[in-house]
């Protein structure tokens, strides 16, 4: 028999985490995904992080980042959304990875660049998301640019 954890006892995007440290486990919607306390296989991790982050409302891709960290911890039960949430927590977080296949997270700041999530790599199994410190800028239309002549 697994232990499962609610994942109303997991700080969600948004909540000040003093709250979400304080939830009583016992309480839980039925719906809400059930996270195994044992590590899984990455599958299986994969699986319960995209049902996890889904009904977080927290957004992501898969890929990684790279350059630019700040550090990274081992992380379950709390897995790609306590990642997000602990990065959007930290001031100097601007992008956060989790992996499945080492059950890690890393964080990141506001340097370095996107790798994507090709499965040659393994980056099929690892979470990328950014904090709302992230600005969107919209990308220049195309031949906005200025055009050198020699």
């Amino acid at each position: 028999a697994v232990a499962l954890q609610p994942m109303a006892s997991l700080a969600k995007l948004g909540e000040p985490v003093a709250e979400a440290e304080s939830a009583d486990p016992t309480k839980f919607h039925p719906t809400e995904p059930m996270i195994p306390e044992e590590p899984p296989e990455k599958q299986e991790c994969k699986r319960l992080m995209i049902s996890a982050l889904e009904a977080a409302g927290i957004p992501y891709r898969f890929g990684g980042w790279e350059y630019g960290g700040l550090g990274s911890w081992d992380l379950w039960p709390g897995g790609a959304v306590e990642c997000a949430n602990t990065c959007e927590y930290n001031a100097e977080c601007y992008h956060w990875d989790f992996d499945c296949s080492e059950l890690l997270c890393k964080h990141y700041g506001n340097s370095g660049f996107e790798e994507d999530g090709d499965a040659q790599f393994g980056r099929d199994f690892w979470f990328l998301g950014d904090s709302s410190r992230v600005s969107k800028q919209p990308k220049p239309e195309k031949g906005s640019g200025k055009t050198l002549r020699i």
